[in-house]
């Protein structure tokens, strides 16, 4: 627990309860005791491993910031398995700090949300579960989190979650419509999305090299899901 400890952890905890101390060592307090209960650090590839095969979640390039890329694509979900479905949303974190280069702290999440409904999203109680358990557990760990396509699911989903967000993560939320996002301004994002409170409707390409994103969502990234590749490699 020492080594988690370090001065950019109790830094990351400062700045989300904005420099309070008193709540910043609480917080810090019921991490610390989490991470011993629920032990993040020690979920096997083994443990998680058919939660992997279909590529719902995956790690592939950075963007312009240095900030690993975090893919999740609900839409490729294969298990009922709720509790081992969190530990592997959880293993994948730790797998993204991990590949962090030096001096980086954030990630970036890209959502794939096509095709997403009812019948293919997870229940409320295991989505409010993950919110929670980034929320209290991964503090200041987002950089921006970009929604490819969303479906009209989205938007009734956000109603439900909305309340369990912070605004502060709210606000790093921008999504992405690959068929109109070259109309997006190159200079800046437009705010005006569907859900309020967020970073509108952006442009992905401005904030992620096209060599660095896959090509299925406007860069030139030729990548091909290939569970065994991929998993010989993030394992490793």
């Amino acid at each position: 627990m020492e080594q988690f400890c370090d001065d950019a952890c109790l830094l990351r905890y400062l700045r989300a309860t904005r420099w309070i101390v008193e709540h910043s060592a609480k917080r810090l307090e019921a991490t610390l005791a989490w991470r011993l209960d629920y032990k993040p650090h020690l979920i096997t590839p083994e443990e998680v491993e058919p939660e992997a095969l279909t590529g719902k979640e995956y790690l592939c390039g950075f963007d312009l910031a240095g900030r690993p890329l975090l893919f999740l694509v609900p839409r490729n979900e294969n298990t009922k398995t709720y509790d081992r479905q969190v530990r592997f949303v959880v293993w994948n974190l730790e797998r993204t700090i991990r590949a962090m280069p030096p001096g980086i702290e954030h990630l970036t999440l890209v959502i794939d949300y096509e095709n997403m409904s009812m019948f293919n999203a997870p229940p409320l109680s295991i989505s409010k579960r993950v919110l929670s358990i980034i929320g209290d557990h991964y503090p200041e760990r987002l950089g921006v989190s970009f929604v490819i396509n969303p479906s009209w699911y989205l938007w009734g989903f956000f109603k439900l979650i909305g309340p369990f967000l912070d605004p502060v993560t709210r606000a790093k939320i921008r999504f992405v419509n690959l068929k109109k996002q070259h109309k997006v301004a190159e200079a800046k994002h437009q705010p005006d999305g569907g859900v309020e409170g967020t970073g509108g409707w952006d442009n992905i390409i401005n904030h992620v090299d096209p060599n660095q994103l896959v090509a299925e969502y406007g860069g030139a990234y030729p990548f091909k899901w290939d569970f065994a590749t991929y998993w010989k490699h993030v394992t490793a």
